[in-house]
């Protein structure tokens, strides 16, 4: 009797808990590991992304109330 471990690694040849039930299934690979790191990179990026578009906006409205206040400041001078 002859276990099949010519594909798994070191670590999977040790039961630990529900792999010993299942011995059938493949060893899980190495790319979904790599693609939950891309998506909390990508989770990062948008979040300063968002915070660098929202900071942006608060200035450009801050600048537009600012030209409205000395303009409207300017125009009830000469009336009065």
């Amino acid at each position: 009797m002859t276990t099949e471990s010519t594909n798994r690694r070191e670590s999977d040849r040790a039961p630990i808990g529900v792999e010993c039930a299942l011995p059938w299934l493949p060893v899980p690979s190495s790319k979904r590991r790599s693609g939950a790191k891309t998506g909390v990179l990508r989770k990062v990026l948008i979040a300063v992304a968002a915070m660098i578009l929202l900071i942006g906006a608060w200035q450009l409205g801050r600048e537009l109330y600012l030209h409205a206040k000395v303009t409207v400041a300017d125009t009830s001078d000469r009336t009065g």
